[in-house]
């Protein structure tokens, strides 16, 4: 089949139900990365169609606020089901634009299943509550839904992300407006087109497109309407847009840039530990938020992990996405294969030393770079502040326990960390001390199906979980009403 063929598959904006052009009739290309062929053309949108947007929103939250539970569940049940028919076509619409291979891109796909269940499921059971304080009056608050909510996503994980700012909000009355990354905006026009076709109202989701997102950001953190944020990207881009939303008041909830450190002491199950690395740094080639950024191993048994690291890594194969040989595929564009080189020769010109992989793939199409292995780091490196975001390891050695969790924590990011040890002391010490939003013990996992998802310092604003994700998007009201009047 033609991914042209795809039901779900639009080539244009979603605004107030209808699926649009951008009004200044521009367009932008889609390219597929492993291929660097033409997916499609797209809808180059501007100030005047985010505005559109935004007044579509606003009008349609009037009456999606007085919904009922039972009507938004109904359609999250039709969401779901049309998600289960249409999972392999969406899958790859998902290789073919973002890059990961197939059985990646399946996942993601079916892990919006979880989300959209888990969110209408909290929904119902998020509530205000009533105070007994006299027998004269009665205080109770109550939870409304906060308004319009605008959202950026990224491209990294354009479903996976893009839901936790559609799926809540609207489970809990609210209405949204998106832009998708520019790189990736076909799978989400897709999923804009399943809540349509599962009977959202014209105007609760609203999608709009554009390969500069700075003019649409813009109208999104700044226009009164819109009462929440919500965004994940750099963390640069991120303080600067919540910076601008402040002047409205905004409710903001960000996901951010990572530094993930990666302890590996002495004592540790090198076999678990390089076979969680591994698994890291294939799945979507690193381009992770919560990916291992510094390598952090015990110097009596860095050599040997790195041996048995670089074993691992040559098994691999590097290819197209839907080759179901490839165990990991290309990067997402042109422009972050080269931040990677840049990131590579950076590292070097410190003085850091190439010991597998370093250099693209040349004389073939598409943004192929293979899995890296740097060694003969210094933790005083500036390669050490910067989020690394591809196949790269970058490998540190430490000599006691508080070197390295000091090392852990020299960092203004605050996302992810993991360590690796058999020692229960040392587990407790690093979880206690390490200042992240996540710890993974001995596995790569640390959230879990009913787990709070977020950062310390500069990785992160609020935090996204089921409860939690839709109570981002209620506002609290209190009340107290004197039940005796006098005559």
């Amino acid at each position: 089949m033609k991914i042209e063929d795809f039901k779900f598959f639009k080539t244009r904006g979603l605004i107030d139900g209808n699926w649009v052009s951008a009004l200044n009739h521009g367009t932008f290309k889609v390219i597929n990365p492993g291929t660097e062929e033409l997916i499609a053309e797209i809808p180059e949108m501007g100030t005047k169609d985010a505005l559109k947007a935004v007044s579509a929103a606003e009008n349609a939250f009037k009456t999606w606020k007085k919904s009922t539970f039972r009507e938004r569940a109904s359609i999250f049940e039709n969401f779901v089901q049309l998600l289960l028919e249409n999972q392999k076509e969406l899958a790859t619409l998902l290789t073919m634009e973002q890059g990961k291979i197939y059985s990646d891109a399946l996942s993601e796909v079916l892990s919006l299943v979880d989300r959209v269940k888990g969110d209408i499921y909290a929904a119902k059971f998020v509530q205000g509550k009533t105070h007994d304080i006299s027998d004269e009056a009665q205080y109770f608050n109550l939870r409304q839904p906060i308004g319009v909510v605008a959202g950026i996503s990224p491209w990294n994980y354009p479903l996976s992300t893009t839901i936790k700012k559609v799926s809540a909000p609207i489970a809990a009355g609210c209405t949204v407006v998106i832009k998708p990354s520019e790189t990736t905006p076909l799978v989400n026009l897709a999923m804009a087109a399943m809540w349509k076709e599962a009977g959202l109202p014209n105007g609760v989701l609203n999608m709009i497109t554009a390969n500069n997102p700075s003019e649409i950001g813009e109208v999104l953190v700044t226009d009164p309407r819109v009462k929440a944020f919500a965004f994940t990207g750099s963390t640069q881009a991120g303080m600067y847009l919540a910076s601008k939303a402040m002047n409205t008041a905004k409710q903001v909830i960000l996901e951010m840039g990572g530094n993930s450190p990666f302890v590996v002491y002495e004592d540790a199950d090198l076999e678990i530990a390089t076979d969680v690395l591994l698994g890291f740094k294939i799945t979507n080639a690193g381009q992770i938020c919560v990916c291992p950024n510094r390598i952090i191993v015990h110097q009596n048994i860095k050599q040997k992990f790195v041996d048995l690291l670089t074993m691992k890594f040559k098994k691999q194969k590097l290819g197209y996405g839907m080759d179901k040989s490839s165990t990991y595929g290309p990067l997402n564009s042109a422009k972050h294969l080269e931040k990677i080189e840049s990131i590579i020769k950076d590292a070097i010109d410190e003085g850091a030393i190439v010991s597998l992989g370093g250099k693209k793939v040349e004389n073939t199409k598409g943004f192929y770079f293979p899995l890296t292995i740097l060694t003969g780091l210094r933790k005083n490196m500036k390669f050490s502040k910067t989020e690394i975001f591809g196949p790269i390891v970058a490998i540190y050695s430490f000599v006691n326990d508080q070197e390295a969790i000091d090392f852990s924590n020299d960092t203004n990011y605050g996302l992810a960390s993991y360590v690796f040890t058999q020692s229960s002391r040392r587990a407790w010490e690093f979880i206690h001390q390490i200042e992240a939003g996540g710890v993974a013990v001995n596995q790569g996992g640390f959230v879990g199906e009913l787990g709070i998802f977020g950062g310390y310092k500069e990785s992160g604003v609020g935090r996204i979980g089921q409860v939690e994700s839709v109570e981002n998007f209620l506002e609290y009201k209190n009340v107290g009403w004197r039940i005796n009047t006098p005559k």
